[in-house]
């Protein structure tokens, strides 16, 4: 699950952070256990970490799908005490 919040958040991010943290060049080659494996062992500060930490959640801590960009800019400013 968390592999594909952050596959589905920034699949460029990702791929940076493979290459930076762990050398891997082509996660697509990878079994997906290991790169799930690798992905929760990625860095607080890791480029994906610093995104998904950035997008809105709800109370679960699952990060939220958006039909629109409308949707998403509702969220963020009610999430941060501010209007539509």
């Amino acid at each position: 699950m968390a592999l594909a919040a952050m596959l589905s958040a920034d699949r460029d991010a990702v791929l940076c952070d493979m290459a930076e943290t762990y050398g891997v060049l082509e996660m697509e080659k990878l079994p997906c256990r290991r790169l799930a494996t690798l992905a929760a062992g990625l860095r607080a500060d890791s480029r994906i970490m610093l995104r998904l930490r950035q997008m809105p959640q709800d109370d679960s801590g699952e990060i939220m799908a958006f039909d629109t960009a409308q949707d998403f800019i509702a969220a963020r400013a009610a999430a941060i005490g501010g209007e539509e």
